[in-house]
Parts: structure tokens; sequence; C-alpha cells
């Protein structure tokens, strides 16, 4: 767990954030402060946390609902909450939390918790390595395309639920099949695995990258609109034209991409109808300049 975050949620209570953040030190971990349920919400959309302390402070019910929120689009999230003296948190515990400690905060009962909280993150952070497995591409190890079918329809429905844009990128590179006449399909697949190293490195931690098939690859970006999802289309764009190809084979190669955009809900409200406009901004792409980046006409 080295390097990870826990994330406090400040609800107006009086947790002592210095000494939260010593007491973290032995596990590895480092304290985050969001402000509030919006700035929360709008981490844990960018950010995954192994651990989240939710303080019930001065105003439980509001607090209690925002943990019905949080779990209700991050299911797995391990929430632990802080209850000032005389505040019950048996309703925090039947909404979901996977315990609380009391004001003020005791090292001998944050170091119990603690422990069962990253066991149960571990835990399932293998089970969903494990499931994941029978969704990963053989080759570049990106996400397959029967995972993208669920990935979208998951997607979609808390899109769809909270009112929340969401985007993806449809990528296909420009010319692969030259690399492949030139130096064989060994290199060419090489360069597979590079292209998606490459994507996934200028992704956020909550995107994901999927071989969609042959050279085409598909990003999802929850909680991105169209601007956003072109400045990362961009972004993709950029790091692929000045990434060195197969340099570990002796060779220097370049490529480029042509990327299309789709987002929901103006391009799609399900999954088929955005990779359709996506993969048609793509085709809008290769049949003009190529290395380019374009989204729906209109």
């Amino acid at each position: 767990m080295l390097g990870d975050k826990v994330l406090l949620i400040s609800r107006g209570g009086n947790t002592n954030k210095e000494s939260l953040a010593r007491l973290l030190g032995p596990f590895g971990l480092q304290l985050e402060v969001a402000e509030g349920g919006r700035e929360a919400l709008r981490r844990l959309g960018h950010q995954v946390f192994p651990l989240v302390l939710l303080e019930l402070g001065s105003s439980p019910q509001g607090s209690l609902g925002l943990l019905a929120k949080i779990l209700k689009r991050w299911p797995d999230l391990t929430v632990l909450v802080i209850a000032e003296e005389g505040n019950t948190a048996a309703q925090a515990l039947r909404k979901g939390a996977f315990g609380s400690m009391s004001q003020p905060l005791r090292r001998s009962e944050l170091e119990i918790w603690f422990w069962r909280a990253l066991e149960r993150s571990r835990l399932l952070s293998e089970n969903a390595a494990l499931r994941q497995e029978n969704y990963r591409d053989d080759l570049t190890s990106a996400h397959n395309r029967r995972y993208l079918d669920r990935i979208l329809e998951e997607e979609l429905e808390r899109s769809r639920r909270y009112g929340h844009p969401f985007s993806i990128l449809f990528l296909d590179l420009d010319h692969l099949r030259f690399v492949n006449d030139a130096y064989g399909h060994l290199a060419g697949s090489r360069v597979l695995i590079e292209v998606a190293d490459v994507i996934r490195k200028n992704l956020r931690r909550v995107d994901q990258v999927f071989r969609f098939g042959g050279d085409e690859f598909v990003a999802t970006l929850p909680e991105t609109e169209r601007r956003g999802a072109y400045r990362v289309a961009s972004r993709l764009r950029r790091a692929i034209k000045e990434h060195p190809f197969l340099v570990e084979e002796g060779k220097e190669v370049s490529l480029t991409a042509s990327i299309g955009i789709a987002t929901y809900p103006e391009d799609g409200d399900n999954g088929e109808g955005l990779l359709r406009r996506a993969d048609e901004a793509m085709y809008r792409v290769k049949e003009t300049t190529r290395d380019g980046v374009a989204a729906r006409k209109g």
C-alpha cells in the first residue's frame, strides 16, 4: 500500500488532521482532505483511494446522505465514519459503512480499523485482478472488447443516474502496415504493446484503455465533457507522435494516430451509438489529414 492516499471528508467535525496524518505514516499512507461533499465526489471521480474517512460532524443526516451517494457510485469503496461523542454510527453501518470510530480518535482503535480496512481493500483488488484476467487482451494487456461492452453499460448507467457527462475516444494508428512490411509482424505487435503503454501513461487512473481490434483502441473517460475529451485526445495524439517506437530493437520508428471523440448525452445514449459516433469522427480524420482529432459535426 506504500504511496497510497487516504481521503478524509471533512463535514464540520473536530478531527485533528495533523495527528491523523502522523498516524497514517507507519502504514505508508498519506492524508488528503476534501472539504465538503462536492469536493469529495470530485476527488473520488478522479483518483482511487483504498480508504475513505467520513466525518459525521455536526450534521449527521447530511453526512449519511453523502455516504449513501458515495456507495451507490462506488459500492466497493471502504468507508470508515468518524462520529462525535454522543452521535450514533448505527445508521452509517446500515447504509454500508465498513466501520465507525468515535471522537476523540484513539491510536489503538485506529490501528485495528486501518488494518481491517486495508486488508479488505487488498482482497477486493486481488479479486478484481483475477476477474479482469478474463478481460485482458493477450498481446497488449489492455482490456478487451468484451470488457468494453460491460464498462460502457456501467458508465452510462452512472452518467444517466447522476446527470454527468461521459466520453470515449476511438483511436486508430496511421500506416501501421508500413511497419509490418518493413520490419515484420513481430515488430508490428511490439508497436501495439508500446502504444497501449503510451495511452495508459496519458490517462487518469479512473480512465481505461481497450484494444478494440487490430490497431484500434478505445479509451473511456468518466466525468468528462467533450471539451475535456478533446484535450485528452490531443495529448494522446502528441504523445504517440513524439514517442520513438522499437528503440529496444535497435530501430526508431515514428507513428501517428487518428482519434475520434463521442460524448454522452449529445452523441448518443447507449454504448453502440457512442462507439459509432466516435468511429465516424475518427474516419473523418483518416480521410483528410490523419494525425488529428475530431468530434461529431455540428
